[in-house]
């Protein structure tokens, strides 16, 4: 058996560090054989691992040892929030870069979770500092990202149409290619956008010929080419995308992050990405 409770790292997939020293304890006869030379790091990182994982109990002592040479120093850096962190981060790998000796490619990035990526990227980005994410996809182009944006260009410019049409169906609303079009090609038929013939849908042509402080086409005022579940599904739609406009209208949001958690929450997307009912 092969294990190491100083790595017993992956408890949500069932690791359990009790299951080495249990083993010793069912095999009393087993010898053991600590392997404690590595082969990445230098000794001046495995030094600070010593002096923290010596802390733990309930674990076999080790002493990690290398070849490669005692490395250079460990710096600590606590920072005040993740903006400060970045920022540091950037000031780092610009020391570096310059006249330090270093290429981009002798400079590595680690972090936990993948939302620490935002922070990092955009003082990168602000900074003109090249970069390539390894075994993952740029904050700024996740799909969930990009469809929170769009929802946020679509409440400020509602005649956006790019946004709409990435968010119109996303999360899944009942609202189709077909019924998609079929608005699009009514909204030209009566001289509207897609957010107005939406309106029309939802309050009636008058409340848009005052909205718009124009009379409107004699065809908005006839009944849309549009099915009961595809009207409904549309007029919905409307009617949520409306009192998000207003909010921001009227600045009754609070900040900018309250708006947005209204809109993921309202629209279902927080639902459906916790419940994974589209690909995320």
């Amino acid at each position: 058996m092969v294990g190491d409770e100083d790595q017993s790292i992956y408890r949500f997939r069932g690791a359990d560090y009790r299951n080495v020293l249990q083993f010793r304890q069912d095999y009393p006869d087993a010898k053991v054989v600590l392997l404690e030379q590595n082969y990445r790091s230098t000794q001046t990182i495995l030094n600070v691992a010593n002096a923290v994982i010596s802390h733990n109990t309930n674990r076999t002592p080790k002493q990690l040892h290398t070849e490669n040479g005692e490395g250079l120093a460990v710096t600590v850096y606590e920072a005040y929030n993740e903006i400060e962190e970045a920022a540091w981060v950037g000031d780092e790998v610009e020391r570096l870069l310059s006249g330090q000796g270093f290429g981009p490619g002798d400079i590595a990035i680690m972090y936990r979770t993948n939302a620490q990526s935002r922070a990092i990227e955009e003082t990168f980005v602000l900074r003109g500092l090249k970069y390539k994410l390894v075994g993952g996809t740029r904050f700024y182009e996740r799909k969930e990202i990009k469809d929170a944006l769009a929802y946020m260009r679509l409440v400020h410019n509602p005649a956006d149409t790019v946004a709409m049409d990435r968010i119109i169906n996303t999360p899944s609303r009942g609202i189709g290619v077909k019924t998609y079009a079929a608005l699009q090609e009514w909204a030209s038929e009566i001289e509207l956008n897609r957010y107005e013939a939406l309106l029309v849908l939802k309050y009636g042509p008058d409340y848009v010929s005052k909205l718009l402080d124009r009379p409107l086409s004699a065809d908005a005022h006839k009944a849309p080419p549009l099915t009961g579940r595809a009207q409904n599904a549309l007029i919905d739609f409307a009617g949520m995308l409306q009192s998000w406009v207003n909010l921001r209208q009227q600045e009754r949001y609070g900040s900018v992050a309250d708006l947005m958690d209204m809109i993921l929450t309202d629209s279902g997307y927080i639902h459906n990405l916790r419940d994974g009912s589209d690909e995320a």
